[in-house]
Parts: structure tokens; C-alpha cells; sequence
């Protein structure tokens, strides 16, 4: 079995209303975002639907992951208001009337939110129902798992269902979580679902490919990772000597020199990468910017370097707007590139569904 791991701060999302999603919220992106040519529906008939496919197959359970569950809201909704859920009542009562009474629905998230008020644990926080409605005589999930566990590089999907020994997931919600992970993490997390899926098996990724956040930035691009957050300690040291008059001493020199080198490693960076974009006949709407960039690397090919004052002041800031525009056109376009490659590559075994906001993912494979 895999080592039990967890990485935190891989996102520094601070929770809020993404956290907090309630299952009224899921069902509306699930309802009104986007018209897939295959149909979605509640969250509540996409769990009916896998309780009825799960049955047909002779099987006496299913799996639901909340894959970016944060607070795990939607868990507790699903198991403290069955009243809300009142396709997959009747799909258990179905079943019960065919003499089956161990069936089991397991509900868990997953989640590296760190700003929310109850990270849950890395082996598991238990949501015990506080309904006063569960359906008598059927058996109604009165319990959700939420885990605190981080996809990134060298701990992935695939290891957290190894790690707490899920054998299969029959229904994967990803609400806005996917857009958080780099391309190649997104391609990887892809291939995971797929391939945990069971016969019939549902996952529906809503909001995937628009850019999440800083974490995204320059590490994308294949080449020496320099975030722009990198500059914002020099930032503030080469502010504070300038206040303090003290722009002529060794200390400012010496900050000097760490912010000018890193500045141009990432004007280069920034300049490379719209030349990438250029080639692949992608217009940038800041062409200024670039052009900003090219004439002031110009001048320092010819010697003329700014002032600590300069950098600190304009440049940064300048530099930093323009490399997460990049960033943004650059990880919409290789997510689309990756679903094109996924869709080829699963065709035969998946029903896969691609709109710009949505993907659905059905495992058409005949169960054993």
C-alpha cells in the first residue's frame, strides 16, 4: 500500500464561497453553465443513476467523491437532507423491494483548501447526519469522509485511492478544482478518473481550464521556474532603504543586484514565452507590455540599468500583470490541447463530453 502522505499549501485558496459550495450551487453550474451534448442533471440524479447502474450489475455499492471539497459542505448536504434527494430515495427503495438491504452509498471529498476554519484530516474527518429525515427501513448514507490530502508532483489521485484502499469510483464531481491544477497535473488527475471508474461510471469537472491563481505561473512553461512573488521581499527591502535614505550603502547595492538579475531572467521569461504565443498565432492583448519589455532589455544590453527605485517602484509591478496574462492564455490553450490528446486516447473505452466550462467522463466498458 502507498505511504500515507499529505502536502499542504499546495493551493492558498482562502476558502470562501468556493469552499463553502452548497449542493443548491453544484446543481445550478451542473444545470445552467453549459449545454453538453450529453445531459447532467441534479446531483442528486447523478447518484440515482450509479445506484441503479451499480444494481443492474449485481454489485451492493457505490462510491461518490467531492474531488476539491474544501468544507465539505455538499458532503454534509448530501447525508443531512435526503429530502433533497429524492431520486436517489427512490432508487434505494427500488433496490430494497428487490429483497437487497446491504447496499451502501460512501460519500468522501478530498481537499487541500488551506483557509478554511476545519481542515480535515489526512486519515479522514467523519460528518456524522444531523437529519431528522433519514428514510426509514433504507440504507441512506448517514455518514460522509472528508480528507485533507494535496494533488501535486510525486502525489497524485491514483495514490490517495491507494493509500485508503478505494478500489473504485463510481461518481466524481469536480467543481472549479480542476483549474488549479498545472496542465500536466490536470492531464494526470484526468487519466486517474478515467481509469478509476467504475463500468458505467460517471465524472463530471465543471469550470477546468480558466486560470486559478498564481501557483500557475511561469513553472507551465518548461523552463526555470521564477515566480513573480519572488520579487516581492526585494520589492519591499529596496522601499524600505529608499525611505530610509539609504540607496548609497553596501546593503542596497547588494539588493540591487539580486532584483536586477532576477527582474531580467524573468523580463527574458515573459519575452520568450510571447514569442511561443506569436508563433502558435496567439494575439496577446497587451502588446505594449511586450513591447515595453523588448526596448527596456534594449538598453541594458547596452549598459543602461535602472535605479533600485525603478525596479522596485515600476518595473515589478509592470512585469508581474504581464506574466500572469501569459500564464492565463498559456495554461487555457495546453488544457485544450490536453483534452483533444485525452478524448484520442480514451475514445474507445469513455464517453467523453468537452465543452468550453465542462467535461463529462462515462466508462462505457461492460462490467466482468
Amino acid at each position: 500500500m502507498a505511504e500515507r502522505q499529505i502536502q499542504t499549501g499546495a493551493y492558498h485558496g482562502s476558502g470562501g464561497s468556493s469552499a463553502a459550495r452548497t449542493m443548491g450551487e453544484v446543481n445550478i453550474k451542473l444545470l445552467t453553465e453549459e449545454r453538453l451534448a450529453e445531459p447532467l442533471g441534479t446531483v442528486d440524479q447523478l447518484v440515482a443513476d450509479q445506484v441503479r447502474n451499480a444494481f443492474k450489475q449485481k454489485r451492493n455499492s457505490i462510491t461518490v467523491l467531492d474531488l476539491g471539497s474544501g468544507e465539505g459542505q455538499l458532503l454534509h448536504d448530501m447525508i443531512d437532507y435526503p429530502e433533497q434527494m429524492p431520486q436517489t430515495v427512490l432508487a434505494l427503495q427500488e433496490i430494497k423491494a428487490a429483497n437487497v438491504t446491504n447496499f451502501t452509498i460512501t460519500i468522501i471529498g478530498l481537499t487541500d483548501t488551506s483557509g478554511i476554519a476545519q481542515r480535515p484530516s489526512v486519515n479522514g474527518t467523519v460528518y456524522a447526519s444531523q437529519s431528522a429525515h433519514i428514510p426509514p427501513g433504507i440504507n441512506y448514507p448517514t455518514t460522509a469522509t472528508n480528507f485533507g490530502y494535496a494533488i501535486f508532483n510525486g502525489q497524485s489521485l491514483r495514490q490517495f485511492l491507494e493509500i485508503n484502499n478505494i478500489k473504485n469510483l463510481d461518481l466524481v464531481l469536480a467543481t472549479e478544482t480542476m483549474m488549479y491544477l498545472k496542465p500536466h497535473l490536470f492531464q494526470s488527475t484526468l487519466t486517474d478518473i478515467a481509469d478509476a471508474l467504475t463500468p458505467g461510471g460517471r465524472s463530471v469537472i465543471i469550470g477546468y481550464k480558466h486560470f486559478g491563481g498564481d501557483s500557475l505561473s511561469t513553472s507551465d512553461l518548461s523552463k526555470q521556474t521564477i515566480l513573480p512573488g519572488s520579487l516581492d521581499a526585494l520589492q519591499s527591502k529596496a522601499m524600505d532603504l529608499e525611505f530610509s535614505g539609504m540607496l548609497d550603502s553596501e546593503e542596497a547595492e547588494a539588493v540591487y543586484e539580486k532584483l536586477f538579475e532576477k527582474w531580467v531572467r524573468l523580463a527574458n521569461l515573459a519575452v520568450d514565452t510571447y514569442d511561443q504565443m506569436q508563433k502558435a498565432r496567439r494575439a496577446m492583448r497587451d502588446s505594449g507590455s511586450y513591447e515595453f519589455l523588448l526596448d527596456y532589455l534594449d538598453k541594458i544590453e547596452h549598459g543602461k540599468k535602472p535605479s533600485l527605485h525603478d525596479l522596485a517602484q515600476v518595473y515589478t509591478v509592470e512585469l508581474q500583470r504581464l506574466l500572469n496574462d501569459f500564464a492565463r492564455v498559456y495554461v487555457r490553450e495546453a488544457k485544450e490541447r490536453i483534452m483533444t490528446q485525452f478524448t484520442h486516447q480514451y475514445g474507445g473505452r469513455r464517453r467523453v463530453t468537452v465543452g468550453n466550462y465542462m467535461i463529462s467522463i462515462t466508462n462505457i466498458e461492460e462490467a466482468n
